[in-house]
């Protein structure tokens, strides 16, 4: 199952950021549960707990993911802000499987992109791995996983890519 379709399952009844479509794996339209579909919400204590596991991973540098992403809005304030954290749902089964950390790009606040996390139940345990894309190992996931410095240099990429204009380097975002 592709990111895109377990961000398209985020409970209807939260309100989340459009999102905009980048890569593969980075980013995802949001859109509202299909008909029919019904969405199994995991309790809020294990949705909690879903949610802490993925704040407390430890990515590549020995930095928590919470950390890499306060790290983030510390040192590009005007680029990267973190909107929310939280279950992703299954768009054909309802199902919760992953993890989805929301954010925004440049000041405007425009579009929101997300990233996340695949999660496997095994009994009572989490497991947590990072989606991959066949195309590319150049994800933002990824540099997430990497740590601080690598996720400040895919913040940077999006900015130039998606905040300038390149012909006259005005600022969208």
């Amino acid at each position: 199952m592709s990111q895109g379709q377990w961000i398209a399952m985020v409970t209807a009844h939260r309100s989340i950021v459009s999102v905009s479509l980048f890569t593969f794996l980075s980013h995802a339209a949001c859109a509202d549960s299909p008909t029919g579909s019904k969405v199994h919400e995991l309790p809020p204590s294990e949705e909690k707990r879903w949610v802490e596991t993925v704040k407390t991973h430890k990515t590549l540098d020995g930095a928590t993911v919470m950390e890499v992403l306060k790290h983030a809005e510390q040192m590009r304030p005007k680029r990267f802000k973190l909107a929310a954290i939280e279950v992703g749902y299954d768009g054909a089964s309802g199902e919760p499987e992953a993890v989805v950390i929301i954010f925004f790009i440049g000041m405007k606040r425009l579009d929101g992109y997300s990233i996340g996390y695949d999660i496997k139940r095994n009994g009572k345990e989490i497991q947590l791995s990072v989606p991959k894309n066949p195309a590319t190992d150049d994800t933002p996931i990824n540099a997430l996983e990497s740590g601080r410095d690598s996720f400040l240099l895919k913040i940077d990429e999006f900015y130039k890519e998606d905040c300038i204009d390149p012909d006259t380097n005005a600022k969208l975002c």
